[in-house]
Formats: C-alpha cells, sequence, structure tokens
C-alpha cells in the first residue's frame, strides 16, 4: 500500500518560506535508512545477491525503509510526523516545524531575526538527533546564521533547487539563490529535432514548475494551446499543422528569456511591521481565467511593499453541444475567476495561520453586484458561487477596479516571458496600492460625486397617513395631514392617488373614497397646502402607472403586509406596530450602490431625507423556532417583521 499523504503540500510550504525574512534551509541526511522496519515485516523485503556470477546466490533481508518501494514515502515522512507530535511539549517550535515545514526530507524554513534564526537551529539538530535523524547541508541567506555548524554540514550550492523530483525528465525548474535571495528559473532543455504532438506538448507543458504562480502568465499560454488543440480533435501521436509546430516552437525558445527573470523570496512580511494587508485580484477572458494574490506591507517608517505571494489559473469550459454543455459567458467566467481568488485566499489563510485585513479586486460589476446581494436572489450557477464566496471572504471587502488596472488581466490572457519580466503591474500590483489609502480607486463614482437629479427622483418616500374614520371632514383630512409633517417633515410635492386603494372597504372608508374625489375637498386642500408651500398633486383615479416610483414603494408595502400578515387578527397596536416597521425596512433600502470600502460613504437610503440618519431597529432575538402558542402577543407581531 502506498499510505497518505502526511505533509502539508508544497504550495503551502513555499508561501511561508516567503514570508520569514531570514530563510533556512537543510535536508535530512539518508531519512529511509534511517527509519528500521518492523522485525516481522522485514521478510517481505528480501533480495537475492552475489558479487559475481561465480558465486553462490546469497538472501538478505533489508531491515530499513527502501527507496524505491511504493510506501516508503508515508513510511518515513509519518516517522518525522511522530517524532514531531511525540516532542510537543518539550520542544513546540521545532516540533511545529518538523511537523509543517518539512516537504519530504527538506526543510523550508526561517526566522525573523539572527538570534531566533540560530535558536531554531539549535532546537531543530537536538530534536531531529533524538529520533536517529541528521540535519544536513544547511543554507541560509544570513551566513551568520550558520556560523556556529561545522563546514561539513553546510550547502555550498549557489542555487537550490525546490523540485527535487526523481522524474527522469527535467523540469522547468524553480530555483532560490541563497546570496541574493532570489528565485531564479532554468528552461528544460528540449529536444527539437521531433515533430510535435499533442503527447509532446503535454508533457512540455507538464515540465513546467511553478508551484507559486510566479509565472503564471507563461504557462497559462500553454494551457490555452493545448485546449485548442483538444477542440482541433488533434490525435495523440500525429504531427501537429505546420502553423501550431511554428507556434510550439517558438514557445519553447521564449522561455529561454526566464533565465534573466529574477524575483525577490522574501514578500516584505514581518511581526514587527506597522501594517499588513493581502489584495487579491480576479478577471476572466474567452480564453481563461486567472487570481493573484499580494502583500502590502506598511513599514514603520511609513514605506510600503508590495510583493506577488501566489497565482492561479484555468482555461475556460470547452462547449459541449452533445453534453448539452453550453459555452460560458464572460460574467459567469468573471464569477469563476472570484471563486478562483477565494479557493486561493483560503489556501494562504490556512498556511500562514494569522488574520490580515483582506481586500479583493474585481473589474466585473456585474459580479460585484452579485456579491453584493442575498444568493437566493439568482439561479443555481450563480447562488451556488456566490454563497461560496461569501462565505469564504466574509472577513474581506470586495471592489471595482478598472481593467487596465486589473494585474489579473495579465494571467486571463498570457503573457511571453520577455513581456512578463518588465511587466511592474504583474509582480508588484497597480501602482496606487503603493500609495495612501485616499488614492485608491472608489467602488462608485455615484458614491463619491452624487447626482443631484438621481438623489431628488429616488427620494420620493410614499407614506401612508391615518385618518380616523368616523370624522370624514376636511379639517379632520388637513389634522391628519398635520400630524403626518409633524412627525416626517414638511414635503415639496404631495401626490395623492385618489383612494382607489378604500374600493371594496367598508362605507367610512367608501366615504372617504368619494370625500377625496370630490373637487371642492381637492380645493380645500391644495389651498391649505399652497399656504404651507408645499404642491399638492392629484392623480387620475386607477392610474397607478402615474404615481411612478411612490408607488412602486406601495406595492412593495402590500407585498411584504400581504406575505407576512396574511388575514391574521391582530390588534390595533400590534398592526400599528408592524405597518410602521415595514415602513422602516422599506425607507432603509439604498438609493445608490453598496460599497464595501470601509472608508466610504454608507449608502443613502430614504431614512437620510426623513430624519437624517439610517433607520435603525432594535436588536430582537430570534423567534421563528419558538412554538407559536409559546409567544407573548409582542413576540407574535415581531415574527410577522422577522418574516420579511
Amino acid at each position: 500500500m502506498v499510505g497518505p499523504v502526511v505533509q502539508q503540500d508544497l504550495l503551502s510550504i513555499t508561501i511561508r518560506f516567503r514570508f520569514r525574512r531570514l530563510a533556512i534551509v537543510a535536508d535530512v541526511e539518508k531519512m529511509y535508512r534511517m527509519v528500521k522496519v518492523q522485525p516481522n515485516d522485514q521478510h517481505l523485503q528480501r533480495i537475492l545477491w552475489r558479487d559475481s556470477p561465480d558465486e553462490t546466490l546469497r538472501t538478505y533481508e533489508l531491515t530499513t525503509v527502501t527507496y524505491g518501494t511504493a510506501s516508503a514515502p508515508y513510511l518515513a515522512t509519518k516517522c518525522l510526523q511522530t517524532l514531531a507530535k511525540e516532542n510537543e511539549a518539550n520542544n513546540p517550535r521545532a516540533a511545529r516545524v518538523l511537523k509543517d515545514d518539512f516537504y519530504v526530507d527538506d526543510m523550508l524554513s526561517g526566522a525573523d531575526n539572527v538570534e531566533d534564526g540560530k535558536q531554531l537551529i539549535h532546537e531543530m539538530i537536538e530534536l531531529t538527533s533524538s529520533g536517529g535523524f541528521t540535519l544536513r547541508k544547511w543554507i541560509s541567506n544570513e551566513p551568520q546564521l550558520l556560523e556556529d555548524l561545522p563546514k561539513t554540514l553546510l550547502d555550498d550550492r549557489v542555487t537550490l533547487e525546490l523540485d527535487k523530483s526523481s522524474a527522469p525528465v527535467k523540469t522547468l525548474g524553480l530555483l532560490w539563490e541563497p546570496m541574493t535571495d532570489r528565485f531564479v528559473f532554468r528552461p528544460p532543455k528540449w529536444n527539437d529535432n521531433s515533430p510535435i504532438t499533442k503527447r509532446i506538448v503535454l508533457a512540455d507543458t507538464a515540465r513546467l514548475f511553478d508551484p507559486l504562480g510566479l509565472i503564471g502568465p507563461v504557462i497559462v499560454q500553454a494551457k490555452i494551446f493545448l485546449q485548442n488543440l483538444w477542440k482541433q480533435k488533434c490525435e495523440w501521436d500525429e504531427p501537429l499543422a505546420p502553423e501550431f509546430q511554428r507556434f510550439w516552437l517558438e514557445h519553447r525558445r521564449n522561455l529561454l528569456a526566464l533565465e534573466s527573470l529574477h524575483i525577490p523570496r522574501w514578500t516584505g512580511f514581518s511581526s514587527t511591521l506597522n501594517k499588513s494587508e493581502i489584495h487579491g485580484f480576479c478577471d476572466a477572458s474567452e480564453a481563461a481565467y486567472g487570481a493573484c494574490l499580494y502583500l502590502r506591507s506598511t513599514n514603520n517608517d511609513g514605506s510600503i511593499i508590495v510583493r506577488l505571494i501566489t497565482s492561479k489559473s484555468r482555461v475556460a469550459p470547452i462547449e459541449d453541444p452533445g453534453r448539452k454543455k453550453k459555452k460560458q459567458s464572460i460574467p459567469r467566467l468573471e464569477l469563476s475567476s472570484a471563486l478562483l481568488l477565494s479557493h486561493l485566499y483560503e489556501k494562504l489563510v490556512h498556511s500562514m495561520q494569522i488574520s490580515i485585513p483582506a481586500y479583493f479586486w474585481t473589474d466585473s460589476m456585474i459580479v460585484k453586484c452579485w456579491l453584493s446581494s442575498l444568493p437566493s436572489r439568482w439561479q443555481s450557477f450563480v447562488a451556488n458561487r456566490v454563497s461560496e464566496i461569501q462565505h469564504i471572504t466574509k472577513k474581506g471587502v470586495w471592489n471595482h477596479i478598472s481593467g487596465i488596472e486589473n494585474p489579473a488581466d495579465i494571467i486571463s490572457r498570457g503573457m511571453t516571458p520577455a513581456q512578463l519580466q518588465y511587466q511592474r503591474l504583474w509582480f508588484e500590483g497597480p501602482q496606487w496600492i503603493s500609495d495612501d489609502y485616499c488614492t485608491w480607486p472608489k467602488t462608485s463614482a455615484a458614491l463619491a460625486e452624487p447626482d443631484e437629479s438621481l438623489l431628488e427622483e429616488k427620494s420620493s418616500v410614499s407614506l401612508p397617513i391615518r385618518v380616523k374614520a368616523p370624522n370624514l371632514s376636511t379639517q379632520a383630512f388637513l389634522a391628519a395631514f398635520r400630524r403626518f409633517v409633524a412627525i416626517r417633515g414638511k414635503p415639496q410635492i404631495m401626490m395623492c392617488d385618489n383612494a382607489t386603494n378604500f374600493v371594496g372597504a367598508n362605507r367610512e372608508l367608501k366615504e372617504l373614497r368619494q370625500q377625496l374625489n370630490d373637487q371642492q375637498f381637492q380645493y380645500s386642500m391644495i389651498r391649505a397646502a399652497e399656504d404651507d408651500g408645499i404642491e399638492f398633486k392629484f392623480i387620475p383615479a386607477r392610474s397607478p402607472n402615474f404615481g411612478g416610483l411612490w408607488e412602486a414603494a406601495v406595492k412593495s408595502f402590500k407585498g411584504h403586509f400581504r406575505r407576512t400578515i396574511g388575514i391574521n387578527p391582530l390588534s390595533y397596536d400590534q398592526l400599528h406596530t408592524v405597518v410602521q416597521q415595514v415602513a422602516a425596512i422599506l425607507n432603509s433600502r439604498p438609493l445608490t450602490p453598496l460599497s464595501n470600502d470601509p472608508h466610504d460613504y454608507p449608502a443613502l437610503t430614504p431614512g437620510h431625507f426623513l430624519t437624517g440618519r439610517p433607520l435603525t431597529a432594535i436588536p430582537e432575538p430570534e423567534l421563528h423556532e419558538i412554538p407559536e402558542n409559546r409567544l407573548e402577543l409582542w413576540q407574535r407581531s415581531q415574527v410577522f417583521v422577522q418574516r420579511i
């Protein structure tokens, strides 16, 4: 049996490796040979051996884990994990490094200062020695960390290869230069004599080793080309068309430019920083979609450093009419890129186990709208992804950015290595991210500079006027109107719908309807309103379309009222309370686009024009799960409101 993977993946380990200012690297000497197999299992590792054909065959039993067996990686790494677990109490820091910062037999760790680094090296040597393991080939970007170690245990290599795969085919290796503390790339050597087939393209693509996605725009070009071959239904071992062969040979030659690409290993993060932030960007094209994460670090002197942490890309799904699989629209691909960004952010948070403020950026206002609403509003494809994105990024803020400033646009379309090495946008993000917050793009121009005509149109609010039914005189109606003005303030225009909503009511309400339609009554109302500078307008009977937005508000009120109250009998106090709360909810709806920027202005609502501030409700406990027969009179009315 192979056994499960017990160590963390290479992406998580290398991400943490980039967050340490001082890098510390070592490996376990002959790790497999240091792990002894149980005596009752050693007979399963018998071999036949002789030094020459003239000698008699001898039978040996291998007593230690043997390289090449299926279970060897699991047995050896499980021993390291067990050693870490057994020493968590006595040596917690070294145990954590042994548990989390080892990839097979390689340690990729670090520290923030020389003193902590030397202490970590001492503790690691002590811990591994207690289990019979020896750490060797120590190397660091800070020579002071290694000055106390014997030279026999040091590594004098100029570059360290992070991909130590035993595969016979060499990959595009990601290497680390300790002296310069930079990542460099070594393009593989290609066999240009053989014709290019789809199988060779797939093999070449698999040899591009970039776990952090630092050259994601280069690799996505290979992914897109491979998908195009799939669309063309090319055979695996059939030579490609001449134009495809020329493209791939040119792609191979372009990869040679990666030798001149140098990327800083350290992201600038430190526990002594004044402030750190995560900024994520996502974008999509017709061919692919991608996401990238950046760390924005503010030092104590006010200087700001922005570094690319990691990125990820995927090709757009292929349209398949036979399986009724349609081509994805750009907005849906943009939403998929936002989900990819969420997963990448989740991976980073899980790897670092620290809480850092997060900002997420998309150049799609459609996606921004989807994420600002409840998932239940949308169809299943959008609803499922919106729900997951909102759950993962609930501690972050989603914002809008222009496409030209979006670094994820580069990974969604691809770029050659020669072009990429001069792309500051890709490696350091947009220019404004290194500046003060006031230079950051606003989510909506309407929030920064509101359109007065729009606010005037949106601020028309329809509010019910209560009239005591037995008294239907003009003076009684004006008295009710005065009370309305005293509570809500004096309106500029007062609209009346001719009481068509009273049709079918009792006798008193019918008389009210007749009075509102009476010309003399209307004249009295208009004259009384003119004295206060209020324009009083009556729309035609049975013509709610003349009411516009305020009739839409009445419709919303009726809809909520019917769905929540239905035929339930209410006392006057209950009815009055529910009506006022429903009106407050409707008057709390935003008139302008919502913003997730904590530094932006709050959204304007009708409540701002009514009271000068938002209409807030008194906190109430959740009452839905309490049986109705156990609810008090006041609680029953609140259940109706909570259903809205």
